[in-house]
């Protein structure tokens, strides 16, 4: 009997792990504009593992939220019902004749336990009362009913979250009539089209689709006019004006136009995908920005432990020049005897996460050109076979963040790619850098023309 109720207890587990990511899933597409409109088992633990990344960053804490309450629930659903499951029946011993009312029954004899094991300890059941069990009183819930309750809230839960809305046909209570015919001529998702309604828009602006069209990029005192499509969402800037663009590996080309809301966006371009972030610099001379990352600017405010191996890099391991970079690799060891000295856990998960590499690229005359940050070499990470991104089983992809800067414009640039990718770095740079100066609006005639 006890088998049968594990096995009942690890079936309904299942059930509310299923009924869990679907729910997370259901929740996200939900409360995040992604994009995505088709939902699966797996949505929520696609977007769980690229929270870190850029793209995602402004909606990570979205994703967690959405984790929490969709496997919370179906979860404390299945331990209440585990609860109930192995909770000891209470049984109401019927009156016997002669015996004064106040007079306790006395307890059946108990069986000794086996050493260091309470939990077998088992009741014996006094003669002659073996035929109460039949007849159950008040005080003996009616545990199958409960466990049929449980799991029918369980299923209830994941047939909720498959019921998520992906297109604009099948629009919630929530959405008002003119956002759902709208949504139909622009061929937009409810989410979509909401999304696009609360951007910035001049006077007489209608959606007119993905394209290729300019849209303007304000960047301090710089106007950029890049097309729809290079853009990271393929609409253009955000809401605050911050600008993000995106390539793809290995043509260094953006996508295609509205590739980035189909459903075969992350199967086909998730771990190919180059992010591009920009920042205008006008508080710090320009010059002494890279040098901050490797924590030797002279303007540097908050200055790293001069005897941290994984901040300083007299103490890296450096190595022969590669790609035309010169590398200072991470001292692992060094890292944990630094970390037991000071107290921090020195555990190898939180000691790589500390223990990145360094690869560095400076001009004849000395200056630090271009700063490279990339998951330590330790760890295996993604590897390209024949032009084609391996990831094994159970391992971390590994990425980079390639930081160089353009003078004539004061911008800082960040992009972030695929570790793999890092052999590629002198052609991701000149491609970035020739976007800004083909795309600038001094240098493009043809662009000049007001945009909507």
């Amino acid at each position: 009997m006890r088998q049968g109720k594990s096995m009942f207890a690890l079936l309904l587990l299942a059930a509310a792990l299923v009924g869990g990511l679907y729910l997370a899933g259901g929740l996200l597409l939900g409360m995040a504009d992604t994009g995505e409109t088709a939902l699966h088992w797996h949505t929520w633990l696609r977007y769980a593992q690229v929270r870190n990344l850029p793209p995602f960053a402004p909606f990570a804490h979205t994703i967690l939220l959405a984790g929490g309450l969709g496997l919370g629930a179906p979860l404390l659903a299945w331990l209440l019902a585990l609860i109930a499951l192995f909770k000891t029946r209470r049984v109401s011993r019927p009156r016997v004749a002669g015996r004064p009312r106040n007079r306790a029954i006395p307890e059946p004899p108990r069986r000794p336990s086996p050493p260091g094991n309470t939990s077998l300890t088992r009741t014996g059941t006094p003669p002659g009362t073996a035929a109460t069990h039949a007849f159950p009183t008040q005080d003996t819930p009616d545990m199958s009913n409960k466990a049929i309750q449980v799991m029918s809230a369980t299923a209830a839960l994941a047939l909720a979250a498959t019921a998520t809305p992906s297109r604009a046909g099948d629009a919630p209570a929530s959405a008002s009539t003119t956002l759902i015919r709208q949504a139909r001529e622009d061929g937009l998702t409810i989410a979509q089209e909401r999304y696009i309604q609360s951007l910035p828009k001049t006077p007489g602006y209608h959606w007119d689709g993905y394209s290729d069209k300019p849209v303007k990029a304000a960047l301090g005192p710089n106007t950029f006019m890049f097309p729809m499509n290079l853009y990271d969402d393929q609409i253009g800037p955000d809401f605050q004006g911050s600008v993000a663009l995106a390539l793809y590996w290995p043509k260094l080309d953006p996508l295609p136009p509205g590739e980035r809301r189909t459903d075969q966006f992350f199967e086909k371009y998730q771990d190919r995908l180059i992010y591009v972030a920009m920042y205008y610099v006008d508080k710090v001379p320009i010059d002494t920005l890279l040098a901050t990352i490797i924590n030797e600017s002279p303007n540097q405010k908050i200055k790293q432990p001069l005897d941290d191996p994984s901040e300083n890099r007299s103490l890296r391991i450096k190595g022969d020049p590669i790609y035309g970079l010169t590398p200072y690799y991470s001292d692992l060891k060094a890292i944990t005897a630094y970390f037991d000295a000071k107290g921090i856990p020195s555990d190898r998960e939180n000691v790589v996460r500390w223990a990145d590499d360094w690869y560095l690229r400076y001009d004849d005359d000395g200056a630090l050109k271009t700063v490279i940050t990339c998951m330590t070499r330790e760890e295996p990470g993604s590897v390209l076979k024949d032009g084609v991104l391996v990831t094994p089983v159970d391992v971390h992809p590994g990425s980079c963040e390639h930081a160089f800067i353009i003078p004539e414009y004061s911008l800082d640039i960040r992009i972030t790619y695929r570790r793999a990718f890092l052999k590629d770095w002198r052609a991701i740079e000149d491609r970035v850098r020739s976007l800004f100066a083909t795309y600038h609006i001094a240098n493009t005639d043809d662009l000049r023309k007001p945009q909507p």
